[in-house]
């Protein structure tokens, strides 16, 4: 068993409507793994919007792709776009 910090930020967080939390699940799990295991126990929504294609996620502040390999204590992050001028 394996236990991650979750965050998510801007407007992540208003849509899902939830703030940071512990995960924890069997291990190994890669990050496409949490996105699955969090839309069911939270509902389907959670893998609509995580999957959508703009979204950019980290583990430990850096960028990973989805088939990235989570550890004990990681912190996954999920972030918006990135706009600005």
């Amino acid at each position: 068993m394996i236990s991650i910090t979750v965050k998510l930020f801007a407007s992540l967080r208003e849509r899902l409507s939830h703030q940071d939390f512990i995960w924890e699940m069997e291990a190994p799990r890669t990050v496409s793994d949490v996105t699955i295991s969090l839309s069911q126990d939270k509902g389907c929504h959670w893998l609509d919007i995580l999957n959508e294609s703009n979204v950019i996620v980290a583990v430990n502040q850096t960028i990973v792709d989805r088939l990235y390999e989570l550890q004990d204590g990681d912190e996954l992050a999920f972030f918006p776009p990135v706009t600005g001028g």
